[in-house]
């Protein structure tokens, strides 16, 4: 149930994340996701300029399968995650994550 994402983010920079359906603009409203704040920790050595930071977003599988990101007819869901720094809304990464569903 839970979707991990990785990121390395320059050190001591506010970053955060949001998952969109597919076309990276509209909110997922027709199923519960709980998004936790990223977690950071610091590479080693700890000279790195970067922090490694994880996303993690927990599924609900009571209402994915009746959610517009599920396709039942291939059985994948199909989500947008978008990175950005806080601070600078310019600066942001946007991703198209397919995940497929075992029957």
């Amino acid at each position: 149930n839970f979707l991990t994402l990785y990121y390395q983010v320059e050190r001591n920079v506010a970053h955060g994340g949001l998952l969109l359906q597919s076309d990276c603009a509209t909110p997922i409203t027709d199923t519960n996701i709980i998004s936790y704040p990223p977690s950071t920790w610091w590479p080693w050595p700890y000279t790195s300029p970067y922090d490694n930071s994880y996303f993690y977003y927990n599924l609900d599988p009571a209402t994915i399968y009746n959610s517009v990101i599920f396709d039942s007819a291939t059985s994948k869901i199909e989500v947008c995650h978008v990175a950005s720094i806080t601070n600078n809304p310019n600066i942001f990464d946007a991703k198209i994550i397919t995940i497929i569903v075992p029957s």
